[in-house]
C-alpha cells in the first residue's frame, strides 16, 4: 500500500514538473512572439514612413518644374494611411545661392494602442538645379 502511494506520489510530482516546464516553454514563446511583431509594426512604419519621404520628394520636384517660385508646403494628411493616426510631409524651400535645396520631412504617427503612441520622422535635403 505504501509503495502504490509513493508510485502515486512521484507520478503526480513528475507531471507537475512537466506541466511547470511546458507553462515556462509556451510563455517563453509567447513573448518571443509579441516582442517580434512589435517589431515587425515598428519596421513596416519605417517604410511607410520612407516611401511618404519619398513621395514628398517626388511632390517638392514635380511643384518646383511647375513653377520654379515654388516655396515649400505642408501636406497634412489625416486619415490617409488606414492603421495610421496622422501622417504629415513638410517641404521647405532653403535659402541657397546657386542651387534650390528642399527639405522634406515626413512623420508618420501610429495610432493609439493600448495607451502608446509611436511616431516615425524621416527627412532628407534636395538639392535641384535653377533654370
Amino acid at each position: 500500500m505504501i509503495k502504490t502511494r509513493e508510485k502515486k506520489g512521484a507520478v503526480a510530482f513528475a507531471v507537475l514538473v512537466c506541466l511547470v516546464v511546458t507553462t515556462t516553454i509556451v510563455l517563453g514563446a509567447v513573448a518571443s512572439s509579441l516582442r517580434h511583431r512589435r517589431q515587425l509594426q515598428k519596421e513596416i512604419q519605417l517604410e511607410q514612413t520612407r516611401l511618404l519621404l519619398d513621395a514628398g520628394i517626388d511632390k517638392a520636384i514635380a511643384e518646383f518644374e511647375s513653377d520654379p517660385k515654388y516655396e515649400g508646403q505642408t501636406l497634412d494628411q489625416i486619415d490617409a494611411i488606414g492603421k495610421y493616426k496622422n501622417a504629415i510631409i513638410k517641404i521647405k524651400k532653403l535659402d541657397s545661392t546657386e542651387n534650390v535645396q528642399f527639405q522634406i520631412v515626413a512623420k508618420l504617427s501610429a495610432k493609439e494602442n493600448s495607451g502608446r503612441s509611436e511616431t516615425m520622422q524621416r527627412s532628407k535635403t534636395i538639392t535641384l538645379k535653377k533654370n
